[in-house]
Parts: structure tokens; C-alpha cells; sequence
């Protein structure tokens, strides 16, 4: 699959990841990523991101949506 495939098909993951863990939206800016919940404007989660490629960061992402998911019990 070309790499641009390999990206998409985790972003479509990770978009169904949040949704059943009640995240709304996560706006990444620089290096941070910041987790909001469903209908609600208080910020769940903050994750700092590393410095390099699509695959460091996208696993850091997905690292903190399994930190909110732990919070939620």
C-alpha cells in the first residue's frame, strides 16, 4: 500500500478511536495535541508530540487518546 494509503486508513482509525472513547476533535498545533470531549469544551488530555516523521507523531497521539481512555475507567 503507498505510504499515503498507510495514512489515511490510521487517520480513519484514529478518528474511530476518538469517537468511541468520547473525543470529539484533537487540534494538534506544533507540539501539542490537545483532546476534547464529546459536547463539551473542557480539554480531556494534553500530549506533547515529538519532532520527526508522520509515524512518531501519529503514535503519540494515539499514545494520549490511551491515557484518556484510562482516566474515563
Amino acid at each position: 500500500m503507498p505510504p499515503c494509503a498507510r495514512r489515511f486508513v490510521r487517520i480513519a482509525m484514529l478518528r474511530a478511536k476518538c469517537a468511541a472513547s468520547g473525543i470529539d476533535r484533537i487540534d494538534v498545533k506544533g507540539d501539542r495535541a490537545v483532546y476534547y470531549r464529546i459536547g463539551a469544551r473542557d480539554v480531556a488530555h494534553v500530549e506533547t508530540l515529538p519532532h520527526g516523521d508522520f509515524t512518531k507523531r501519529i503514535n503519540a497521539i494515539e499514545t494520549g487518546l490511551f491515557r484518556v481512555e484510562e482516566r474515563q475507567g
